[in-house]
């Protein structure tokens, strides 16, 4: 009886591993684009962002096409935020290609000899014919003023209210949080939080937000 349960608990253990792996796939997630359409004959996964050469901008070897926007509209900090919001930086743009509703989620630069230009169509009831987002919690928009900031300078100098940073990272409670840009004052951007690659905490988010977590590595409070 013993044995019958150890080898239960062994298979159930098992069981969960693989779940977890293949829940952190990002072919079974929802940034797997070929999900949200159909007729396309191309098979591939990773085209729909990247690719291995002629990528502009050439890190992350992207190949989505930019946001159509001209400008954001940019969290207000005069009244509580002591870092400065700038315009979406590069690395914040790959993701509001989508994301802002202005670019089409399969526009890309270098397609594969497969591709399909005609036949493709769009079932979800967020996004349009054209391939664009138009509703649901995916779409952003260019009015980002209710949103958490992005590219915004990160002055733990300035705020006490801010954790010791160290380089380009933030160390808190055994969670590290990546921060972006060459030099300090470093700047935190959409990928500071989200791990686009892999929807095990949803929504995409780089380490569990259980009891504020997410937040706290950050923000000290």
């Amino acid at each position: 009886m013993k044995k019958t349960l150890t080898m239960g608990v062994i298979i159930l253990l098992a069981i969960g591993a693989s779940l977890i792996v293949y829940a952190s796939n990002v072919a079974n997630s929802k940034h797997n684009m070929q999900t949200h359409m159909t007729g396309q004959a191309n098979t591939e996964i990773c085209v729909f962002c990247h690719t291995p050469h002629g990528a502009s901008p050439a890190i992350p070897l992207w190949n989505h096409d930019p946001s159509q926007a001209s400008s954001f509209a940019v969290y207000n900090t005069s009244a509580t935020l002591d870092g400065s919001v700038g315009q979406p930086a590069d690395i914040s743009l790959a993701c509001l290609g989508c994301h802002d509703g202005t670019t089409a989620i399969d526009a890309i630069g270098n397609t594969p000899s497969n591709w399909s230009t005609t036949g493709v169509t769009y079932p979800s009831a967020n996004i349009d014919a054209g391939g664009k987002l138009i509703g649901g919690f995916a779409l952003l928009g260019t009015d980002l003023s209710n949103d958490h900031p992005i590219s915004i300078t990160y002055r733990d100098d300035l705020d006490t209210d801010l954790q010791t940073n160290t380089g380009a990272t933030v160390v808190q409670y055994g969670n590290t949080l990546q921060l972006y840009g060459a030099a300090d004052p470093y700047t935190v951007e959409c990928a500071s939080c989200h791990n686009v690659h892999d929807n095990t905490l949803q929504p995409f988010l780089r380490i569990s937000n259980a009891g504020s977590m997410l937040c706290r590595t950050c923000h000290n409070k």
